[in-house]
């Protein structure tokens, strides 16, 4: 990992702002969201849940990023993304906390 992998990740999980590079997380509603090239890669909803996209990106820092935070695995599978095993990441906001729960199960 990364260390600006594990400085973004801090600085989301600790619910403040942080800037290096190409990444970047700002807060709204007090609610983390993280940024890679000006695309929102991961957001926590009203719930709290963690909410991760590729945004169309499905490249290696993109997987870094969304790697470094808390209950993400994502691997490459024959070109696709795959999330914890079982669900293949598109463009869409995907909810990690269903699919770790679902992997569980």
């Amino acid at each position: 990992m990364r260390q600006i992998d594990v400085l973004a990740k801090t600085a989301f999980c600790e619910g403040r702002k942080f800037k290096l590079s190409n990444t970047e997380v700002e807060l709204f509603d007090g609610k983390p969201h993280m940024y890679l090239h000006g695309n929102c890669i991961a957001k926590r909803d009203e719930n709290g849940d963690l909410l991760i996209s590729t945004c169309g990106w499905e490249t290696n820092t993109t997987r870094s990023r969304l790697n470094a935070l808390p209950d993400v695995h994502i691997k490459k599978y024959k070109g696709d993304f795959v999330l914890n095993d079982i669900a293949i990441m598109h463009d869409g906001w995907m909810n990690v906390k269903y699919y770790t729960l679902k992997f569980y199960l």
